[in-house]
């Protein structure tokens, strides 16, 4: 057994493929200080390195964006959302728009049956204006999911541009399940009913994010990031999600970071971002994972 923040006990770690341990390439701070307490990280999709970030629960409806280096670059208004427990976000192409993904999933404070997941458009940097900008935007996709139980705890979202779907990790000191949730092509408020996929033996699992190319998962957990790879067939086409998170993941080490909740690909899918709910001064860690997998 192994103690983890908080005071919990967890079993040893989940079998895994192999373990390798990530490069720190870069490590700086979050120099906004309204972001107290950092729980997501969603890379631009506008061709820029740039991220966005938001509070966990207690703040109103917005994102910040940073610069790669942790400059506060604007803050988004989000409108038609309410902020109860903000967990974690994500970002891709979907239906010709660049979308910010918000999962509304907490469920610290009281057990919850249904949650929510808005869609937000990315907006447009005024390249001959100066930062830090503000701007306000209207949820485009309000997903109520509900599910059969109460008391489920979500901090871990992920979208996936391939196959059209967002995927959700379950935390618990013992692990926990992986659904997915198909996104309606059209804009609108739809209720929905996730679909459970594969458990999980994860501890405290606090954040995900996918590869653009669909290929890569990535959870986050204070012991540690969690790889899961899809295979192709000799079609090239990927391999259902069912199949990828049903075998075990592989780990990746990087320095103590203390309450680790937040973890982004970068633009190009090659390296990683990962902060924490530090409450000034967040670090804002970039990461790579090695070429070659260690002996």
């Amino acid at each position: 057994m192994a103690l983890l923040p908080g005071g919990w006990l967890t079993p040893c770690l989940p079998s895994c493929i192999g373990q390798q341990n990530l490069e720190v390439l870069e490590r700086w701070t979050i120099g906004d200080e309204r972001i107290d307490e950092s729980s997501g990280l969603a890379a631009s999709r506008d061709g820029s390195q740039d991220l966005w970030t938001h509070n966990d629960s207690g703040d109103i409806a917005r994102l910040f964006r940073l610069s790669p280096q942790g400059n506060p670059l604007g803050t988004l208004q989000v409108g038609q959302a309410r902020a109860l427990d903000w967990e974690d976000i994500a970002s891709g192409l979907f239906q010709g728009r660049r979308l910010i993904w918000i999962g509304d999933l907490g469920g610290n404070s009281k057990p919850r049956k249904r949650f929510e997941i808005y869609a937000v458009e990315e907006p447009e940097i005024d390249k001959e204006g100066h930062p830090p900008f503000t701007w306000k935007r209207d949820c485009l996709w309000t997903l109520s999911l509900e599910f059969p139980e109460a008391g489920l705890d979500f901090e871990s979202l992920a979208f996936d541009p391939v196959d059209g779907c967002l995927l959700l990790a379950s935390k618990s000191p013992l692990g926990g399940s992986f659904y997915r949730v198909t996104v309606p092509t059209q804009p609108g408020t739809h209720a929905l009913e996730p679909q459970r996929i594969a458990p999980h033996r994860i501890p405290m699992a606090t954040s995900a994010d996918l590869s653009p190319d669909g290929k890569h998962l990535l959870v986050l957990s204070y012991v540690g990031v969690f790889r899961y790879q899809r295979k192709e067939n000799n079609e090239g086409r990927l391999e259902s999600w069912n199949e990828c998170l049903n075998r075990p993941p592989e780990i990746l080490q990087f320095p103590r970071l203390r309450q680790a909740e937040a973890i982004s690909w970068d633009a190009d899918g090659k390296d990683l971002w990962v902060t924490s709910e530090q409450k000034k001064n967040a670090p804002l860690w970039k990461l790579r994972i090695p070429d070659k997998p260690a002996p």
